[in-house]
């Protein structure tokens, strides 16, 4: 039995003509490669590798990044437009995997651990200035969790 020939990509010729800027527009509105590698009737490995060139690769991980917020969005939309209680549940289940997929590509602004920089130098201190940064710093600390606990009330 014959193996079936692969699908042969049109020519990059393709996606040269239609630029980096028009894959990125694509991205940001929330297509997968897979949907914008079907439109150009090519493998997705095609476009995926002509993504990863160096003069795009930046362009398109940014693009991604900005790709979250149409996954929220859509997430949204598909629970405001359900009209039955199947269909809600249905977009509930969507809306969970668009949010894990934004969370995903741009954790900075919907992944959910928090990221906490910070610079201190204990150099040269006294024993005195040490214990008072430390009462200072508990006291805030206990005033942030006041608040939280507060607004959950």
């Amino acid at each position: 039995m014959r193996k079936p020939a692969a699908k042969k990509s049109p020519p990059r010729k393709t996606l040269d003509e239609l630029g980096v800027d028009w894959l990125c527009e694509e991205i940001i509105g929330g297509r997968s490669f897979r949907d914008i590698a079907k439109q150009l009737d090519m493998n997705v490995s095609t476009l995926t590798r002509w993504a990863a060139k160096p003069e795009h690769e930046a362009r398109v991980r940014a693009a991604r990044v900005a790709s979250a917020q149409a996954f929220d969005e859509m997430a949204l939309e598909g629970i405001l437009n359900a009209k039955s209680k199947i269909a809600l549940g249905r977009a509930k289940e969507a809306a969970h995997h668009l949010r894990w997929r934004a969370s995903n590509v741009n954790p900075g602004d919907y992944g959910d651990k928090l990221r906490v920089d910070s610079n201190v130098s204990f150099t040269n201190l006294s024993e005195a200035e040490l214990a008072r940064r430390a009462a200072e710093i508990e006291e805030r600390l206990r005033g942030e969790a006041q608040a939280v606990d507060g607004d959950g009330a």
